[in-house]
């Protein structure tokens, strides 16, 4: 393993405060790797890594905790979501959010020419890790929202601007959820860490956007997940979603599920 050297780079990468925050990131997710024996630890430690150089400057999230960490909470949570991860799975969830933010930076990581943009950056991850890593990134990367927001206004939707990029988010999301492959499962499990954390957000203006725009996700997860048949790869999984989804929906929408 790899371990003592890419604790490291993350001392080499952040402020003393930042780097415990990231070790200790660090710490739960090999801890979960080391009890899945059939895990391949060389490429998730590659992908690893990977985000830690190509992340290593995105801005922080709540309270100034490295964006880092929330790739490797993704992982974690995915490896408890489902009984026996894949290798590819961690590594996708280790790298969700690289090509979306990160794109140039990935490209340079990985050997290519960085004015190319996303599709060489899919390219060089299927390189690297296989294509059904590349893929589920690319599955699980959001579409451009402002972009998609812009034709609906062209077609006449009135909408608020607002309203319209959350409808497209939502769209995107469930849909991936729905879809039968392993981005469904790591996709909920992002969606977890995001729209199932907003009760640390102390700012009211920010905490109102979040819940507006996670509000209709949460809506619709019970009747989506109800409707998985045991062949999806978020079946194993039904139970502890939809008792999430119930304990957050009060905090949402004001009354029980």
């Amino acid at each position: 393993m790899r371990r003592a050297h890419i604790e490291k780079r993350v001392l080499a990468y952040f402020a003393e405060m930042k780097a415990g925050v990231v070790l200790d990131a660090l710490e739960a997710l090999y801890s979960r790797i080391e009890a899945h024996s059939t895990l391949d630890v060389s490429r998730i430690e590659d992908a690893i890594e990977v985000l830690l150089e190509a992340q290593k400057s995105s801005p922080d999230r709540q309270l100034g905790v490295p964006y880092v960490v929330h790739p490797m909470q993704v992982a974690l949570r995915t490896m408890e979501l489902i009984p026996s991860p894949s290798s590819d799975q961690i590594i996708s969830a280790i790298l969700h959010d690289v090509v979306e933010d990160e794109p140039l930076e990935l490209i340079r990581i990985l050997g290519g020419e960085e004015e190319k943009g996303q599709e060489l950056a899919y390219h060089l991850i299927s390189e690297r890790f296989g294509q059904n890593v590349s893929d589920t990134v690319r599955a699980l990367t959001n579409p451009d929202f402002s972009l998609l927001t812009e034709k609906l206004k062209d077609s006449g939707d009135i909408r608020s601007e607002e309203m319209l990029k959350n409808v497209c988010y939502s769209e995107h999301v469930l849909g991936v959820l729905r879809s039968s492959t392993d981005a469904s499962v790591i996709k909920m499990a992002d969606f977890w860490e995001n729209g199932f954390s907003l009760k640390k957000i102390e700012d009211q203006r920010r905490l109102d956007h979040l819940k507006r725009k996670y509000s209709s996700v949460i809506e619709s997860l019970p009747s989506l997940i109800q409707a998985l048949d045991a062949s999806h790869p978020l079946y194993p999984a039904k139970g502890l979603v939809l008792r999430k989804v119930n304990e957050q929906w009060s905090f949402f929408f004001g009354s029980q599920c």
